[in-house]
C-alpha cells in the first residue's frame, strides 16, 4: 500500500501541534510555579501538567474530540 506525504502529515499534525503547544504552556507555567526541590516530585508534577495541557490542546483542535473518541474506542477493544 502506497502512502503519500499528505497521508503522513494528515496523521501527525494533531500530535505535533499538541506537543509543541503543551511544551510551550508548560514552560510558561513553570515561570509562575514555585521551584520544587525534590527532583522526582518535580518530574512527576511537570509530567502531569504536560499531559493535561496535551490532552486539552488535542481536544480543542478541529476534529480532536472525534479523534479522541476513536482512540479510546480502539484502546477499549484491545486486550492488554
Amino acid at each position: 500500500m502506497s502512502k503519500s506525504l499528505a497521508d503522513f502529515f494528515s496523521s501527525v499534525w494533531r500530535p505535533a501541534i499538541s506537543s509543541i503547544l503543551a511544551a510551550t504552556l508548560l514552560y510558561l507555567a513553570q515561570l509562575i510555579m514555585p521551584p520544587i526541590p525534590l527532583l522526582i516530585a518535580s518530574l512527576c508534577l511537570h509530567g502531569f501538567i504536560y499531559a493535561l495541557f496535551y490532552a486539552c490542546v488535542w481536544l480543542l483542535l478541529p476534529g480532536g474530540y472525534a479523534e479522541a473518541k476513536d482512540v479510546l474506542r480502539i484502546l477499549a477493544r484491545r486486550k492488554l
